[in-house]
């Protein structure tokens, strides 16, 4: 609760709050702010303040630093990553008793409680062992979706790339067999010349295809 009033005096740390971890006895500022009179005149005993002024300092610590946009599931039901169904039910209870459109017809009721709803589906309202949420499935397909097309991809390209180092190795061959024989039936060169010739050009062409 102490959290609570320091933000409420100092809301300037909204920003920085939402980066830090929540302190415990989360429970009890939520409880707080669904008008819990046994909390709230614990609350202004022990700190000194009006209960109307305590329960309006845990509505606005819950808003900022647990229902904000883009929280995550635990963080927007105000219990730490790996809290136990009862424990997260219990938060969930608490906030939808705050939330509830019976109390206040503000249309940031309905927007709020549509969150804690979303958030209990995903992280509370699963057993243990139970299939990851809808999101999440898609989420990992689309990324195994991404893998196999960049694999896909590349294949391509190692099979292209396999032909033409084949290809630039027997081109070499090819043209030096084709050139002795133009010379080998050439009327003007002796046979002596075109075998020394011819035997050049392969020890080239072999050369380049033991590269």
């Amino acid at each position: 609760m102490l959290a609570a009033l320091e933000l409420a005096a100092s809301p300037a740390l909204v920003r920085r709050a939402r980066r830090q971890p929540l302190p415990e006895g989360v429970l009890e500022v939520i409880r707080a702010a669904a008008g819990s009179e046994e909390t709230l005149a614990a609350a202004a005993r022990a700190f000194r303040k009006d209960p109307a002024f305590v329960q309006t300092a845990a509505a606005f610590y819950v808003q900022q630093l647990l229902l904000f946009s883009g929280a995550d599931s635990y963080r927007v039901l105000g219990v730490p990553p790996g809290a136990s169904r009862e424990q997260m039910r219990e938060h969930m209870r608490w906030l939808m008793a705050w939330l509830h459109p019976d109390r206040a017809s503000d249309s940031w009721r309905a927007v709020f409680a549509g969150r804690v709803l979303a958030a209990w589906r995903e992280a509370g309202g699963k057993p243990p062992g139970a299939p990851a949420p809808a999101r999440a499935i898609a989420s990992r397909n689309r990324r195994r979706s991404m893998i196999v097309a960049s694999q896909a991809w590349r294949m391509p390209l190692v099979r292209r790339r396999r032909r033409r180092g084949w290809l630039w190795k027997w081109v070499p061959l090819t043209l030096a067999a084709s050139l002795g024989a133009m010379i080998w039936w050439r009327a003007d060169a002796t046979t002596a010349d075109a075998a020394l010739w011819l035997e050049s050009l392969f020890n080239s062409a072999f050369d380049a295809f033991a590269d």
